[in-house]
């Protein structure tokens, strides 16, 4: 009983808001990703008088950034320094740098959205966004986490166009905002390993590669990466990827190959629970 009168509440104060949402689903987008992202800038300004400590060490990269850290991807020194020389060394300027990476996350997503269902429910698809937290408190936090999120959707975004309009230009974003998430963080591989799949074992996607689509795509994500891969090995000797190894841990038993990648799933379906 005490759920169901909570549910009637949440309608009757909410109900006629998420009815208006849905019936003006592009104005109802604009409000939902400015409110977003003013909040959590306010937000951020208000609670962290001092930059988190994995945010400083992001500013020390960006006093000398190039190709390549001994432990990380260089994009958030890069997006760092930008901003902060942008903003007079104003610390609110720079703490605006992980809510624009969630507005443009939220914008690649609603216009895939648009292409693949309706306005309605791209707007749904970008509401859910907010019941995950992975995407809302965690992303708050400048990092390599929330640096990389835009260029998860706008990848995604950019293959879907390419397939779909057999257009050149959307193919070459695709494989520099690859690139960009790469030098955001590596873990968008994963991402890059699903498409290809998708388009070896999806038969209309598989057309693809017969058009200098997927090869330019590759082509331009492979530039942009390479000065940053030379860097890695002549500057650093691959530090970074044993930084990532030194993480991992070590499979004690036969059966760690099994039972960790199932608790990852589990974890990360608990993540995703509330936007289901």
């Amino acid at each position: 009983m005490a759920a169901t009168r909570v549910l009637t509440w949440i309608d009757r104060r909410f109900g006629a808001l998420a009815l208006w949402l849905l019936a003006r689903p592009g104005r109802g987008f604009a409000w939902l990703v400015g409110l977003h992202m003013a909040l959590w800038w306010l937000v951020l300004v208000a609670s962290q008088p001092n930059l988190p400590l994995d945010v400083v060490e992001i500013y020390g990269w960006s006093q000398n950034p190039g190709w390549a850290t001994h432990k990380l991807p260089p994009l958030t020194a890069w997006l760092f320094w930008l901003f902060d020389h942008a903003g007079l060394h104003w610390q609110p300027i720079a703490q605006l740098q992980a809510p624009l990476s969630w507005g443009l996350m939220a914008w690649a997503i609603w216009r895939l959205g648009l292409l693949v269902a309706s306005p309605g429910r791209a707007l749904l698809a970008v509401l859910l966004l907010e019941a995950v937290g992975q995407l809302t408190f965690a992303a708050a936090l400048y990092n390599q986490n929330s640096v990389q999120l835009p260029f998860w959707a706008l990848t995604a975004l950019f293959v879907w166009q390419g397939l779909s309009g057999g257009r050149v230009l959307p193919w070459l974003l695709a494989g520099l905002c690859a690139a960009l998430g790469m030098l955001g963080k590596y873990f968008i591989v994963f991402l890059l390993a699903a498409l290809f799949l998708f388009l070896v074992f999806e038969p209309a996607a598989r057309r693809a590669w017969r058009t200098p689509g997927p090869w330019l795509c590759a082509l331009a994500g492979a530039l942009l990466l390479t000065p940053h891969f030379l860097s890695v090995a002549r500057d650093f000797d691959w530090q970074p990827f044993g930084y990532a190894l030194e993480r991992a841990e070590d499979a004690g038993h036969w059966s760690d190959h099994l039972l960790s990648p199932l608790s990852w799933l589990l974890a990360q379906a608990v993540g995703i629970a509330d936007g289901l």
